[in-house]
C-alpha cells in the first residue's frame, strides 16, 4: 500500500487558482476518522469469528501528512480523555495480537489522546493530540498557501466510566490547545464571520490559505460545554442552526437530506459522506459520492481517496479532473 501512497503523492501539489469567492463555495474532499491504522490482522480475523460486522472497521489511512500532500483538505480527529495518562496504554486486543502496542509509553502520560475504540480499534498514527496539532502546523508553515483545512472533532466517552466524561475545564483545555498548539493566525474562527439577512458571509477562498476550521461533531452535552466558552475566546465553530452566533458549520452525513441545498446557500458549510462502512467500496457503488457532490455540501468524506489494498476493490473518491478541491458552480 506505501508504494500506492508514493505514487499517488505526485498528485498533492494541487492549488486552486485565484478565486475572489467565499469559502462557502468550494468543495473539498477529505477522509473520515484521518488517524486510523489498519488493525492488527491477527486481532481482525479473532474479532470477525466473533461478529461479522468488524468488517465495517477494516480500513485505514496513511499519515496525516500524506494525506495533506496527497490534497485532502478535510480531516477528522477523535480525542479520548485521560486525565491520569495510562488508561489506553495496554489495549486488551494487543494481547490477542500479540504484540506490544507500539504506543504504549507515550499513552502513560496524561492528556487527551487520538483513537478510534478502547482495546479493539486503537491502532493510530498519532496518539498525542497536541503532538498532532504541532505537526498540523509544522506542515502548514511548510505549505503556507494550501486551500483551507477543514477538520471535525469528535470528543469520545465510555458511558459506563464516568471517568472518561469532559467537564467544562476540559472543554476549555482543547479550545485553547488548538490556538496555542496551531496559532491563532492559522484559525478562521466564528467571530470572524460576518453575518446578515439570514446569511453567513465567509472570506475568500484567497483570504482563507494557510489556515484551519475546526468544527465539533458532538451534539450532546459536549456542544453544550463549548457553548459556554465566550464567543471571542472560541476556536470552534459548533454543529448549530444559522441563527446561533457560533454557527457557520453542519454535519449531516446523508448526502440525500433534502436541506442541505438550502443551507449551503445561506453560508453555511456543509459535512456529509461519499461511503460508510467500507459499504460502498466494497461494491464499487458511487452513487452516494454522485449525490454528494449534487448535494452542495461543502466537505464529502471518504475512507477511500485511494482504493482499498485491504479487499478487492476499484472504488476511489476523487473529482472528475483527479483533484481533491473544486469551486462549486
Amino acid at each position: 500500500m506505501k508504494t500506492t501512497w508514493i505514487v499517488l503523492m505526485t498528485l498533492g501539489s494541487f492549488s486552486l487558482t485565484a478565486q475572489n469567492v467565499p469559502l462557502s463555495k468550494i468543495q473539498v474532499i477529505g477522509s473520515h476518522n484521518s488517524y486510523k491504522k489498519v488493525m492488527d490482522e491477527k486481532l481482525y480475523q479473532h474479532l470477525l469469528k466473533k461478529d461479522p460486522s468488524v468488517s465495517t472497521l477494516y480500513y485505514d489511512h496513511p499519515s496525516i501528512e500524506t494525506q495533506l500532500n496527497l490534497g485532502l483538505r478535510n480531516l477528522e480527529i477523535d480525542i479520548w480523555k485521560d486525565t491520569k495518562g495510562g488508561k489506553y496504554a495496554i489495549p486488551s486486543g494487543a494481547k490477542i495480537a500479540n504484540k506490544t502496542y507500539e504506543w504504549q509509553n507515550e499513552m502513560q502520560t496524561p492528556g487527551f489522546k487520538i483513537f478510534h475504540m478502547p482495546d479493539v480499534d486503537y491502532e493510530t498514527h498519532q496518539p498525542n493530540f497536541e503532538k498532532q496539532l504541532r505537526e498540523l502546523k509544522k506542515w502548514s508553515e511548510q505549505n503556507p498557501t494550501h486551500e483551507t483545512v477543514f477538520i471535525t472533532l469528535e470528543l469520545k466517552d465510555e458511558k459506563e466510566d464516568k471517568e472518561t466524561s469532559f467537564t467544562y475545564q476540559d472543554i476549555e483545555a482543547i479550545n485553547q490547545q488548538i490556538q496555542d498548539n496551531l496559532g491563532a493566525e492559522h484559525l478562521i474562527t466564528p467571530k470572524e464571520l460576518k453575518r446578515q439577512n439570514d446569511q453567513i458571509i465567509w472570506p475568500s477562498i484567497d483570504q482563507s490559505r494557510g489556515k484551519f476550521v475546526w468544527i465539533i461533531d458532538n451534539t450532546d452535552y459536549r456542544r453544550e460545554l463549548f457553548d459556554k466558552i465566550e464567543l471571542e475566546q472560541s476556536n470552534i465553530f459548533l454543529n448549530v442552526a444559522i441563527d446561533h452566533p457560533k454557527a457557520g458549520c453542519m454535519i449531516l452525513n446523508n448526502p440525500y437530506d433534502e436541506t442541505i441545498p438550502q443551507l449551503a446557500e445561506k453560508g453555511i458549510i456543509i459535512r456529509t459522506r461519499a461511503d460508510d462502512s467500507t459499504k460502498q467500496a466494497r461494491n464499487n457503488d458511487y452513487s452516494t459520492f454522485e449525490q454528494a457532490k449534487k448535494s452542495k455540501a461543502q466537505i464529502i468524506t471518504t475512507d477511500y481517496y485511494i482504493p482499498s489494498e485491504l479487499f478487492p476493490s476499484t472504488y476511489k473518491v476523487i473529482f472528475d479532473d483527479n483533484t481533491y478541491v473544486r469551486v462549486q458552480e
